[in-house]
């Protein structure tokens, strides 16, 4: 399981929410939502895609896709 906490506060950084991210993709926010949570794993595709509208420099696609420090939840 991979930790995308590194990933949800990009996206917060750049768009201001998640809502706003997802609508500059053309999705829901639930479908960005369920990809943030873990609930679907990223298909090459959508990582490309999220890469390209984050602006994530190639030799960063590990921090935010492939964190592997996720955090027992209480």
């Amino acid at each position: 399981m991979f930790d995308f906490t590194n990933l949800r506060r990009l996206i917060l950084f750049k768009f201001g929410s998640i809502q706003a991210f997802a609508e500059k993709l053309g999705v829901s926010k639930q479908s960005v939502s369920v990809s943030l949570n873990g609930k679907y794993n990223f298909s090459q595709s959508k990582i490309a895609e999220w890469v390209e509208v984050l602006d994530i420099p190639a030799n960063e696609i590990g921090y935010y896709f492939f964190d592997t420090n996720v955090q027992e939840k209480e």
